[in-house]
């Protein structure tokens, strides 16, 4: 399909185009799209795509046509578009399904089709709707104790999987963790940070805010900890929102910031951002301690639990520079957007200050 065809938004997606979209992927022969419903899904949990359930109506049945898909576009947003524009993320998730989907140990959703412009930002993917598989996360609620577990043990198999593996210098596409932020420091950070604290100050401590103004050029000394690995795979947005959990276990959605990382990135995302303050003082350990017995489990070794610990400290501190130039640039124009952000800074806040991480900016 040529690439002027692709949609812009939901209403543009008809039922001719999709029509000739499932069957250039193969997910449709000879039935023809009629007729569609599309109901929103993204607003206040995507700040940089459209999300919406598509659901397809044929003129005759059809042993295999989708019942529904999802549909992934870029945010018409402007803010959106340039965190996406900075890290690449369109572009990424296109990749990811054409060149990894199909080989990592995790569950993720079928891609039905996939298309992009990168000159002119426009891009979609059609996935496999697991609505009839389980439930999507709520980082807003977080996860309980055992859905938190069950995150830690699916991404030490994917981190061990990819653990040091020729394959992360053969995919071009797949950039390095420590460029990127280091990227996002000096291109965006202290044009974010005073932004940032006017809208969600009052969700960090005094210590955090304090350091703000130095966190990014700070931050890049901290980056040092990382240079030498080991490296894999990191999701890059492991979060409870991008978890589909099904009753064998979770999908992993959301694969448009797969980066060439130190692993501990994704666990400090993950454990700080969703699952609330309480739990992470009591099951943190045990849940930290279960995803390095999962990474030794997989074949990993060198890598002792203390060291995995240092990493993981210094990766709240990766995660805090981030989201200081997230919150200064995405638009959280609804209700539950703005509250979790909100949510997100308390949580953080609340690890940085019980690990003391902010000492490693000394």
């Amino acid at each position: 399909m040529a690439t002027t065809l692709i949609p812009t938004s939901i209403e543009d997606i008809t039922p001719e185009w999709l029509t000739d979209a499932l069957r250039s992927g193969g997910a449709l022969r000879n039935a023809r799209v009629v007729s569609l419903d599309a109901e929103l899904l993204s607003e206040g949990v995507g700040f940089i795509g459209q999300v919406a359930r598509i659901v397809p109506h044929y003129d005759v049945g059809e042993a295999g046509a989708p019942a529904s898909v999802i549909a992934k576009m870029p945010t018409l947003d402007e803010g959106g578009r340039a965190i996406a524009a900075l890290y690449g993320l369109y572009e990424r998730e296109l990749n990811f399904y054409r060149d990894l989907a199909a080989d990592v140990p995790v569950r993720t959703p079928v891609c039905y089709f996939s298309d992009g412009d990168a000159t002119a930002v426009r891009y979609i993917l059609l996935l496999e709707d697991l609505a009839p598989f389980g439930h999507l996360g709520d980082q807003i609620r977080a996860c309980t104790v055992e859905e938190a577990m069950e995150a830690m043990l699916t991404l030490a198999r994917l981190h061990a999987w990819s653990w040091e593996h020729p394959r992360l210098a053969e995919i071009s596409w797949l950039d390095s963790g420590i460029e990127l932020v280091e990227g996002a420091m000096a291109q965006a950070y202290a044009a974010s940070w005073p932004r940032t604290l006017e809208l969600f100050g009052d969700q960090m401590s005094p210590a955090i805010r304090a350091a703000l103004p130095s966190l990014g050029e700070r931050g890049t000394a901290l980056m040092d900890q990382f240079r030498n690995g080991p490296f894999t795979i990191a999701h890059g947005d492991f979060r409870a929102d991008n978890l589909f959990f099904c009753a064998d276990g979770i999908a992993v959605l959301d694969w448009q910031s797969p980066i060439r990382s130190f692993a501990a990135y994704d666990v400090a995302y993950f454990l700080s951002g969703s699952i609330d303050e309480a739990m992470l003082r009591e099951e943190g350990p045990r849940l930290l301690r279960a995803y390095h017995d999962g990474l030794v489990a997989g074949g990993v070794r060198d890598y002792s639990f203390e060291r995995f610990h240092e990493d993981y400290v210094g990766s709240l501190l990766a995660y805090l520079v981030i989201f200081i130039i997230n919150g200064a640039t995405l638009d959280p124009s609804n209700e539950r957007g703005a509250e979790l952000f909100r949510v997100i800074y308390e949580r953080l806040a609340a690890a940085i200050t019980d690990t003391n991480a902010l000492s490693l900016l000394d």
